[in-house]
């Protein structure tokens, strides 16, 4: 029995011991398990530009464009941009009998300003999704002779928007961009309405005319409500 009191008594005292020694000592400033903070925190912004090339479709026959674009991301996630493409040679949904004047195509020029979501994923290549909506301005010039001095003049404009998605990818600073998107003008589409200019008379180097009046009624005519699809591809630099 008091054996057995000798040893509760002096493991009760090592117990104290050993309790006042680890109050002596300093607290451990080591943090454990501390969560590894997000990426999307750290990540710099970075600006994008890059010239593509481009087809329009949902017209026939489909038609070659070409542009590019400048864009911000914060955090490389939000950002905005602004895009600009011109079509030289645009063809309208309607088919070849509403081809803007006499076996003619008129040029369309889109200038968007968007906003921009994408989702990086980081490896050796940075593949960045994307999707962006915007609006602007929609611009047909119309290849069509004003007057005796041959002009090709005026052109004209309509607001527009668009919405579209495709994916970033680099190495480093270089690397390509793709996109698929929609474009719409406001208005009421209406190719049928185009009043062809007349047609050549002897002597042939003389180019036909048309009144300003009409050809700014037959630009208006197909640009209000025109929509088209365009899928891009190009070259894209971050810094």
């Amino acid at each position: 029995m008091r054996s057995s009191r000798t040893i509760f008594l002096a493991a009760l005292a090592l117990l104290m011991a050993a309790a006042s020694s680890a109050q002596d000592q300093p607290p451990d400033q080591t943090v454990t398990n501390e969560p590894p903070k997000s990426a999307a925190d750290v990540r710099p912004g970075h600006w994008h530009a890059s010239g593509f090339v481009g087809s329009n479709f949902g017209a026939q026959p489909a038609s070659t464009a070409f542009g590019g674009s400048l864009a911000y991301l914060f955090h490389d996630r939000l950002g905005a941009e602004f895009e600009a493409a011109v079509t030289p040679d645009f063809h309208f949904q309607a088919g070849p009998s509403s081809t803007f004047g006499a076996d003619g195509t008129p040029r369309i020029n889109s200038y968007m300003a968007n906003g921009v979501w994408a989702v990086p994923f980081e490896g050796s290549i940075d593949w960045r999704p994307f999707v962006s909506v915007g609006v602007g301005a929609l611009a047909l010039r119309s290849g069509l002779a004003v007057g005796s001095t041959n002009l090709f003049d005026p052109d004209d404009s309509r607001f527009g928007a668009n919405v579209g998605a495709g994916v970033m990818a680099f190495s480093g600073s270089w690397g390509f961009k793709a996109d698929v998107r929609y474009f719409r003008a406001t208005g009421s589409y209406n190719p049928d309405s185009i009043a062809y200019p007349p047609t050549p008379t002897l002597p042939t180097t003389v180019t036909p005319a048309v009144p300003a009046s009409s050809v700014n009624a037959q630009a208006g005519a197909v640009l209000s409500g025109l929509h088209f699809w365009r899928a891009n591809v190009g070259l894209a630099i971050r810094w």
